[in-house]
């Protein structure tokens, strides 16, 4: 009996768990009618929201898979709002073609999956919900929708979405997989300070808005990303990612920009590819830092603004367009950057801007490769450790002034630049090579420095005229050590144009740093002396020198004409003028000792003739002749002979005696004569310490 009893009991215990259950199915079958309902039914049937409400979180929490999964439902708007949302099961809930007025969960925590598939939604509003599972609205139309300080824990799927307006997602974290992928946005969209953390763009765990539309304005302002894709994205309006942050990899290749886009204080730590890119409204980087940053082909139709930039890896903008203007002052390429072919349609501003050590191996740190400016491009005060500037065109001026390259320096203009104008007034160009086109460009290196920097012409007749096309003014030659300008490159060019380093026959008037007064030439000669004794280049530094001489003797000839010193100084102005004179015209101020030769052998002979054809004042003791004719005779030719041999030993201090002048004249003469070789060898040892300091 005791044994019957109790199986009795399980078998009561069954029979009403099996009641249950069915009385459960009664009750969720009663909860799907509800929700089954179309409006003008439930209208008829009095069935108020709520009950609705009540339905679906009852099947939510209760029901099936098959039961989890709403097909063309016609829903009243749904509020479930400061409620805990659970199930018996993991199974997802799923609404398919389904119409819902309005969707309000707000505060709330979900912790089943949800999908809305291809439905239509109006107002969505899931403020400061926690979603513990996937959440999808794949393919529906959506009113709006606001989700501020809302968590998706796991994915997000908003993929083939049509957003009718305003998406609001303020500070919202989307803990894994985030997909707005083909979304249209019609109304403005507000995602600032969201927290998007895939961590993989090629494993496709990452944030993905890869060809969607926003129609209107966009902000993504202090958002944070650690992978995300905006690749084939179209923004028709004003795009705002100010002080982004993204850890991983943006991608933005073939994105189509038609409103101004902006990036002012972002950090893309990976970086950003922009590869094929269209900002047709402008866009500005000002102040952002970007890691890898590659603009390849990508075309700027407004103004681009990269001022400030800190670019930590390479940058590449080869074969990019920039239709009006671009600025990159002060912005810092710590890995070097690529402008190979790119195009500058105007003014280019590089002004500050910092080219640092690229990594590859015999890469140039600022790279503008046939690249082409139409208007000027500006790179003053620009740091730059290597630069390449081959088959680059120029139809404007390059300025480069005070511009300081470090290593190596490459700038060979394309042929339609001829008739350039490149400013390199304060630059330092330790080393390089800088080839002229076809019919020259100008070359400004007034007060600029020079190290190891060589010159050479694409054609014949410019080679022959290299040098004219460069001015030196004030230039320096030997700053660097290691790399001086080496002038016996140019030898044949130099003694072609008599030893001219001032000459710049520029056709066209322009203001300079410095106009080449004489003051001003004379400096320049000085300093190509130095430099060019410095390299052991002696003809050079000797040509210099005397050059050098020549002009600083017009500087002092500009201060004796000047009305505004005092005439004592202008009377020792002139002296020095004399004395200027006379060390040119006897030695070559040092430089040329065969003149002194010269003068040492002819300088006697005059006073000789003198002896001889001079009559009564200069009579010797060996007597005059009174004509030429008379000198032709045998006692003639003995009397000049005489005549020459006292004034050469007088000349030579020798003095024998055999033969005295007897005039006054030819005794004042004779004691000329003496002092005029004192005078003489004294230039000749100073020519020789002079050319030994050359």
């Amino acid at each position: 009996m005791g044994h019957e009893g109790e199986r009795g009991t399980d078998s009561d215990l069954g029979a009403a768990a099996r009641t249950d259950r069915s009385g459960a199915t009664d009750e969720i079958a009663a909860h799907l009618s509800v929700l089954r309902m179309s409006p003008a039914e439930r209208d008829a049937g009095d069935v108020e929201r709520s009950a609705v409400e009540t339905a679906l979180q009852a099947v939510i929490e209760e029901g099936s898979r098959e039961q989890k999964v709403f097909e063309s439902l016609e829903l009243p708007r749904i509020e479930i709002d400061h409620e805990s949302i659970r199930s018996d099961n993991v199974h997802p809930v799923v609404f398919r073609d389904c119409s819902i007025e309005a969707l309000s969960v707000v505060s709330a925590n979900v912790d089943v999956p949800i999908k809305f598939l291809e439905c239509d939604i109006g107002p969505v509003d899931l403020t400061e919900t926690h979603h513990q599972h996937d959440v999808a609205f794949r393919g529906s139309t959506v009113e709006s929708i606001t989700a501020t300080e809302t968590q998706f824990r796991q994915d997000a799927d908003f993929s083939e979405v049509l957003f009718t307006d305003a998406v609001v997602m303020e500070e919202t974290h989307f803990g894994d997989d985030t997909r707005f992928t083909d979304a249209e946005f019609r109304g403005p969209v507000s995602m600032r300070a969201a927290e998007f953390n895939g961590t993989s763009n090629e494993l496709d765990d990452n944030a993905t808005f890869s060809r969607a539309t926003f129609r209107s304005r966009v902000e993504f302002d202090r958002a944070s990303f650690e992978a995300a894709s905006f690749e084939a994205v179209t923004f028709e309006e004003n795009a705002s990612f100010d002080n982004a942050l993204a850890t991983g990899e943006l991608l933005f290749r073939s994105v189509e920009c038609r409103g101004p886009v902006e990036f002012r204080g972002s950090r893309l730590d990976a970086g950003g590819i922009f590869e094929g890119a269209r900002f047709d409204g402008g866009a500005d980087f000002t102040g952002a830092e970007l890691g890898r940053a590659v603009f390849d082909r990508a075309r700027f139709s407004d103004g681009a603004s990269f001022g400030t930039v800190t670019f930590s890896r390479h940058a590449s903008f080869e074969s990019a367009a920039f239709e009006a203007a671009a600025v990159f002052d002060e912005s810092r390429f710590a890995r070097g950057g690529a402008f190979t072919d790119a195009t500058f349609g105007d003014v280019a501003l590089f002004r500050g801007v910092h080219f640092e050590q690229a990594t590859r191996h015999r890469s140039r740190d600022a790279v503008f490769e046939r690249a082409r400016f139409e208007a000027a491009a500006d790179f003053r005060n620009a740091r730059i450790a290597s630069a390449n500037f081959l088959d680059t065109v120029f139809v404007d001026d390059a300025v480069l002034r005070n511009a300081v390259v470090s290593t190596e320096f490459a700038l060979a203009p394309a042929s339609p630049s001829a008739g350039t104008y490149v400013d390199f007034t304060g630059a330092k160009l330790r080393r390089g090579e800088i080839e002229l086109p076809e019919g020259g460009c100008w070359i400004d290196l007034t007060v600029a420095s020079v190290g190891d920097l060589s010159f050479e012409a694409s054609d014949t007749q410019t080679q022959r005229h290299l040098l004219d096309h460069v001015r030196f003014c004030d230039t320096e030659f030997d700053e660097f050590d290691s790399d001086s300008f080496d002038f016996s490159e140019y030898t044949g060019h130099f003694k072609r144009n008599g030893w001219k380093l001032h000459r710049f026959e520029i056709p066209e008037e322009r203001s300079y740093e410095k106009p080449m007064t004489a003051q001003n030439i004379e400096r320049t000669y000085l300093k190509a002396k130095i430099g060019a004794s410095n390299t052991g280049f002696v003809d050079a530094a000797a040509e210099f020198r005397l050059r050098r001489q020549r002009w600083a003797r017009r500087t002092l000839l500009d201060a004796v004409r000047s009305g505004d010193t005092r005439p004592l100084i202008r009377l020792k102005n002139l002296s020095r003028v004399a004395e200027n004179l006379f060390l040119d015209l006897t030695c070559g101020y040092g430089v040329r000792l065969g003149r002194i030769l010269l003068v040492f052998l002819v300088a006697p002979f005059l006073p000789g003739l003198l002896y001889a054809f001079g009559g009564a004042h200069f009579a010797t003791g060996a007597g005059q002749v009174s004509s030429l004719g008379a000198a032709l005779t045998p006692a003639g030719r003995q009397i000049v002979y005489e005549n020459l041999y006292f004034s050469y030993i007088t000349f030579l201090t020798i003095g024998y005696g055999g033969v005295r002048p007897e005039a006054v004249l030819s005794q004042l003469l004779a004691g000329a004569e003496v002092y005029l070789n004192v005078v003489l060898g004294g230039l000749f040892i100073y020519s020789l310490v002079k050319r030994s300091e050359l």
